[in-house]
């Protein structure tokens, strides 16, 4: 399984989906933690479809196909440098490419914060959904420190945006198909 100590909460989520996704989770995840300076790692929070068992897989003869993204926020107490943000993107393309993920839309999209700035994080769809529904990993649990957000309070800014994005990546990737009513 894994040498890193991952969090409860984390093996847990995981165990729903199946062992070859689990390794490809517990790789990624461990290939940050052997990045990152332990001592500047604040916390791993893993967001998405994924922490909410809704990756989207296809069983293939061999292996697994991913239509989702592994997303995560990497929180650290410094911004680590550009030297560690090049390796941290050989890595995950490494990764993608070792695992032989066929679909377009597989992607390891993520995102790198300082603790200060992640506690001062706006109230938008994103930080309801990381506090809500983010799984945290590894580290310390940081959801506590996001603002609540609720409909009086919650920052439209790119949510129209975010809905647009959504919308068309649905339509470029739609089944003909289905267009045609088959």
């Amino acid at each position: 399984m894994s040498k890193t100590r991952f969090t409860d909460e984390y093996k847990g989520m995981i165990e729903a989906y199946p062992s070859a996704i689990q390794f490809q989770l517990n790789e990624l995840f461990e290939s940050v933690i052997s990045v990152i300076d332990s001592n500047n790692l604040v916390s791993i929070l893993f967001i998405g479809s994924g922490s909410r068992n809704e990756l989207s897989i296809k069983k293939m003869e061999e292996g697994y196909d991913l239509f989702s993204d592994y997303e995560f926020v990497i929180i650290v107490n410094k911004m680590i440098s550009k030297g560690e943000l090049s390796i941290l993107h050989q890595v995950f393309y490494q990764l993608e490419k070792q695992w032989s993920v066929r679909s377009p839309l597989f992607h390891i999209d993520f995102g790198v914060s300082t603790y200060l700035k992640f506690k001062h994080t706006p109230p938008t769809l994103w930080a309801f959904e990381a506090k809500n529904m983010g799984v945290i990993v590894y580290g310390k649990d940081v959801r506590n420190d996001l603002i609540d957000v609720k409909v009086d309070n919650l920052d439209y800014g790119n949510l129209n945006e975010l809905i647009i994005v959504r919308l068309w990546n649905m339509l470029i990737h739609i089944n003909n198909g289905f267009i045609n009513g088959k």
